[in-house]
Order: C-alpha cells, then sequence, then structure tokens
C-alpha cells in the first residue's frame, strides 16, 4: 500500500492547528466509508484526504501518520476489507486524540508566552508612568515655587 505524497512546501509552524477541524472531518468521514464500503464514496475520500494532506503541511508527525492511517483504512474499505480498516479506524482515532492534546498544550504554551508579553509590557508602562507622574509633580513644584517668588516680588515692590 502506497502512503500519501509528502507535500512539497511547508506552512507556517502554527497554520495546521487552523486546518485540524477539517481532519477530524475527514476521521469522521472515514469511519462512515469503513461501515459501507462504497468504492465511490471511499474514492472521494481519498481525494479529500490528498486535500487534507496539502492543506495541513508543516503538521506535526502524528497528525501526517493519521492521515495516513486514514488512506490506509479507506483503501482497505474500498477493496472490501472492513474489518481491518475499521482497526485502522480506531487507530486513526487515538492519534485524533493526541493531537488534540498536542492542540491544548500548544494554545496553552502560547496563552503563556502572550500572557507574559502582556505582564511585561505593563510593568514598562508602569514604570514610565510613575517616571511621568514624578516628573509632572517635578514640574508643578517648579511652577508654583516661581509663582511663589513672583508674588513675593509684587509684594515687595508695592511696599
Amino acid at each position: 500500500m502506497e502512503l500519501l505524497p509528502h507535500p512539497t512546501q511547508p506552512s507556517e509552524p502554527q497554520d495546521w492547528i487552523l486546518q485540524w477541524p477539517r481532519c477530524a472531518w475527514l476521521l469522521q468521514l472515514s469511519n462512515s466509508c469503513t461501515a459501507t464500503g462504497s468504492p465511490p464514496v471511499c474514492g472521494r475520500l481519498i481525494e479529500r484526504l490528498l486535500d487534507g494532506r496539502r492543506r495541513l503541511q508543516g503538521a506535526p508527525p502524528v497528525v501526517e501518520s493519521l492521515l495516513n492511517e486514514l488512506w490506509y483504512a479507506t483503501s482497505l474499505a474500498s477493496r472490501g476489507d472492513l474489518a481491518t480498516a475499521r482497526y485502522h479506524v480506531m487507530q486513526a482515532q487515538e492519534k485524533a486524540r493526541r493531537v488534540n492534546r498536542l492542540i491544548l498544550d500548544i494554545r496553552r504554551a502560547e496563552s503563556r508566552r502572550r500572557c507574559s508579553e502582556l505582564r511585561r509590557r505593563s510593568h514598562r508602562l508602569q514604570a514610565r508612568s510613575q517616571g511621568l507622574r514624578q516628573r509632572s509633580e517635578a514640574l508643578i513644584s517648579q511652577s508654583f515655587a516661581a509663582l511663589c517668588q513672583a508674588r513675593c516680588s509684587a509684594l515687595r515692590l508695592r511696599c
């Protein structure tokens, strides 16, 4: 059995996550295909798997392995070996669970990274605002001192 052709160009590192729901949909279609074994349905699914492979370029190896598992299951189903095809769909379902955990871990790490950046930015802005507040208070004090001197000078001139 030949595996899916390898993608030619990698995409952005996390672009595959945006395409993951489509892969989950392909898993559901493979499950349906292995239930019926209809060759026309399996043929269309193989085309969709090829498109899914292209869309999921740059994905981790477990995603490619899942797509290969679906390809194999669909090919077996189209030849009438439904029992073995169902086994491979179950293997793909386990890989899909691993991918879902991986996506959660990636999103959690990205959220932490963004939060850390926001905390650093907040600290910089707080330090900057404190510096500006101190400068403003110094200018107000200088202005008040100058105003007092001007008033005192004006009072002395009147005497």
